[in-house]
C-alpha cells in the first residue's frame, strides 16, 4: 500500500481513488513518504532521548536530601549555630503571642485560641509532678514553638527538614575532657550543623594513642524535641575505615564523658535539661584511654 501526504494526514491510495482522485505512485510520492517517515523517526528519537535524560536525572537525584517547600525553612548556607536556645518566659497571658511570634501561621487557629486554657491545665499537671514538653507547629511552617514549665523556645528547620539546634543542645551528651572550651564548642557546633543538614552525623574523637570514640547523633523523623546519640570505643587500627563526617583530634584530649538520660538507650530531650530542674538518671564514668 502506497501513502501520500495531504496536509498532516496520511491517506491511502484506495481512499483517494474512491474520491475520484489520482493516486500518484511515482517516485516523488515515495520520496514524500520517505521524507515524512524520516522526520517522524527523528522527532520520536528526540522525544525518547529527552525521556531518557529526565529518567537519569531522577535517578541521580534519588540520593540527594529532598528540600522542603516551606517558605520559612532556613537555606543551608544561611544556617547559624547559636550558643544557646533563645528562651522566653511564659505566662497564661503571653503564651499565645509567643506561639504566634514563632509560628505566625498559628494565628486564628484552634491551637492559638485554646492556648491559654491548655497552658493553665498544663500548669495544674506540673504542680502534680507531671513534667512534659509541649510543641506547637503548623503544617505549612518549618518552625516549632516548644515549652516546658515556664520557659519556651522556637526551633527552626533547615531546608532539608531537620532541626537547627544550638551548641548547648549538644552539651551534656558526649563531652570531650581536657580540651579548651573553645575547641569543645567548635566540635559541638560542627555536630549541630551536620544534624541540621542531614538529620544524623557520625564523628570520631581521636586520642593521642590512636584509639577513638565513635559517636553517632540523630533525630527521628526530624523531631525538634529529642536528640539521640550513641557511642562505641574503638582501638587503634579498628576504626580508621569507619565512614565519618568529622574526626576530632587535639593534643589536650584526654577522655570523654557520656551522660545517660535513661537506662534503655541514650536519649535526651533536646533542651529539657536547660529548662527544668530534672537531673539525668546516670552520668557514666569517664572513658579511660
Amino acid at each position: 500500500m502506497v501513502y501520500t501526504v495531504h496536509g498532516s494526514t496520511l491517506i491511502t491510495c484506495k481512499a483517494l481513488i474512491s474520491n475520484n482522485q489520482t493516486c500518484d505512485t511515482s517516485k516523488s510520492v515515495h520520496r514524500k513518504w520517505e521524507t515524512t517517515l524520516n522526520t517522524f523517526v527523528k522527532q520520536l528519537t528526540i522525544k525518547l532521548l529527552a525521556i531518557s535524560i529526565v529518567s537519569s536525572t531522577l535517578v541521580s537525584c534519588a540520593s540527594t536530601p529532598i528540600k522542603t517547600s516551606l517558605i520559612d525553612s532556613v537555606f543551608l548556607q544561611d544556617i547559624v549555630i547559636e550558643d544557646e536556645f533563645r528562651l522566653v518566659n511564659i505566662t497564661a497571658d503571653n503564651i499565645t503571642q509567643h506561639m504566634i511570634n514563632c509560628v505566625p501561621m498559628i494565628k486564628n487557629t484552634t491551637a492559638a485560641k485554646e492556648s491559654t486554657g491548655k497552658y493553665k491545665e498544663y500548669l495544674s499537671n506540673l504542680k502534680r509532678g507531671t513534667i512534659s514538653v509541649v510543641t506547637n507547629s503548623h503544617s505549612f511552617s518549618a518552625k516549632t514553638f516548644i515549652y516546658t514549665g515556664n520557659k519556651g523556645t522556637c526551633i527552626a528547620e533547615s531546608e532539608h527538614g531537620f532541626p537547627i539546634f544550638p551548641d548547648s543542645a549538644i552539651l551534656k551528651t558526649i563531652d570531650p575532657n581536657g580540651v579548651s572550651n573553645t575547641v569543645a564548642q567548635d566540635w559541638r557546633k560542627t555536630i549541630a550543623l551536620n544534624i541540621a543538614t542531614k538529620g544524623t552525623t557520625t564523628v570520631a574523637y581521636k586520642f593521642q594513642n590512636g584509639n577513638a570514640l565513635i559517636a553517632k547523633y540523630w533525630v527521628e523523623n526530624g523531631s525538634p524535641i529529642e536528640l539521640l546519640y550513641s557511642n562505641e570505643f574503638k582501638a587503634k587500627g579498628t576504626w580508621e575505615k569507619t565512614k565519618l563526617d568529622n574526626t576530632f583530634s587535639d593534643t589536650a584530649l584526654k577522655s570523654t564523658s557520656t551522660t545517660k538520660y535513661n537506662s534503655r538507650e541514650r536519649k535526651i530531650p533536646a533542651f529539657i535539661h536547660l529548662l527544668t530542674p530534672t537531673r539525668p538518671l546516670k552520668n557514666s564514668p569517664r572513658l579511660a584511654v
